[in-house]
């Protein structure tokens, strides 16, 4: 299905006569244009996801008091049994 997007640019290749270079009709190259865009977009995901760049929505943190900061989480709780200096040391 052709969407909005890809009717106007269709249209603006047309009124550019964009697509007499390549005899290809300027619906086809909206499309080729389209597809260009959304796998860009894709591939910039998978690079940001590949550096951990992207949030999770589970990691999101809500801002609950509305000073557009989140809440202070807690400190990790720990464990006094154990700690990775002491046991190094015996």
């Amino acid at each position: 299905m052709e969407s909005q997007f890809q009717k106007e640019l269709a249209a603006l290749i047309n009124e550019y006569s964009k697509e007499n270079d390549s005899d290809t009709p300027d619906f086809i190259l909206a499309r080729y244009l389209n597809a260009v865009l959304d796998n860009f977009n894709a591939a910039v995901m998978d690079r940001e996801q590949w550096y951990g760049r992207i949030r999770h929505v589970e990691d999101n943190i809500p801002d609950y008091d509305g000073t557009g900061t989140p809440p202070v989480p807690p400190p990790p709780s720990t464990n006094l049994d154990s700690h990775p200096l002491t046991d190094l040391q015996s």
